[in-house]
């Protein structure tokens, strides 16, 4: 739902390869933070998407 929001393509991308990149470096507390980061970022979307609705 969040992925096909208007400029929300590039972000998660970037988003994710934060979390891929914390985990090849073995980080478990930067790929966690980046994880909260990715879902708080999809959720603060999908809220906004749902109540315009």
């Amino acid at each position: 739902m969040t992925i096909s929001s208007s400029n929300r393509r590039e972000p998660a991308i970037a988003e994710m390869t934060a979390i891929l990149d914390a985990i090849k470096s073995r980080d478990p507390d930067r790929a966690e933070a980046a994880a909260r980061h990715h879902v708080e970022q999809a959720w603060s979307i999908a809220q906004k998407l749902l109540r315009s609705r």
